[in-house]
C-alpha cells in the first residue's frame, strides 16, 4: 500500500500486523466475515476484482464479507509502530 511513511525496523514487525497480499502493515484493516482472515481494504478489493475467494483459505467470498476491523487491540498496535515521515523526514513518530 502506498503511504506518506516509511516503518521504521520493518524486519521487527509482527507478521500477524502485516498484510498477506502487500506484506505491509494492515492499512484501514477489514476481516472476513466467514473466515476472520485481516487484509487491507485497498488490497482485498483489488484481489476480489479477480478473484472470488479469500487469499489465505481459498474459502468463496465476496467484497461484501469484508468488514472494517474494529479491534481496539489491532488499531493500537498498528499505531503504535515507528514510521518516518517521507515528506519532512521526521523518524521515530507513530503512525
Amino acid at each position: 500500500m502506498p503511504n506518506s511513511h516509511s516503518y521504521m525496523n520493518e524486519d521487527e514487525i509482527d507478521d500477524e500486523l502485516k498484510c498477506i497480499i502487500c506484506h505491509q502493515p494492515f492499512h484501514e484493516p477489514v476481516t472476513s466475515v466467514k473466515c476472520h482472515h485481516t487484509f487491507c481494504k485497498e488490497c482485498i478489493t483489488n484481489w476480489m476484482r479477480q478473484e472470488s475467494s479469500c487469499p489465505v483459505c481459498r474459502i468463496h467470498s465476496n467484497r461484501e464479507d469484508y468488514q472494517l476491523n474494529q479491534s481496539r487491540v489491532l488499531r493500537n498496535q498498528l499505531d503504535r509502530l515507528n514510521v518516518r515521515c517521507d515528506a519532512c523526514h521526521e523518524i521515530s513518530i507513530q503512525r
